[in-house]
């Protein structure tokens, strides 16, 4: 809990040749009890919030919220939701759910 870490890192559009420099915050925001079709888990909520703006233009920018809930008994996520905002106006949200988990024999 309270554990935060930013980063920082490039991306490119090899379609569109649009590039991007984007920056990120990541919170450990609460620790919940979460239940899913795949079962009930201890989960750490993530908080991650992160700016992207455009290299030739950086009027032009889009926010992403990330919020994913990790349960470390299986290391991986149960839950994530994110939203996209693209010059302050909400263009996507979507969320993802674990169902069922499936083990290799």
């Amino acid at each position: 809990m309270g554990k935060e870490w930013r980063h920082q890192f490039f991306t490119s559009n090899t379609q569109t040749g649009n590039n991007a420099k984007a920056s990120s915050l990541t919170k450990v925001v609460a620790q919940e009890t979460v239940t899913t079709p795949a079962g009930t888990f201890e989960t750490f909520k993530i908080d991650r919030q992160i700016k992207n703006f455009n290299v030739k233009d950086p009027s032009r920018y889009s926010d992403v919220e990330m919020l994913m809930w990790f349960a470390p008994q299986i290391n991986h996520w149960i839950r994530r939701t994110f939203i996209v905002k693209q010059e302050k106006r909400t263009v996507s949200s979507t969320t993802d759910e674990l169902i069922e988990i499936v083990k290799k024999p």
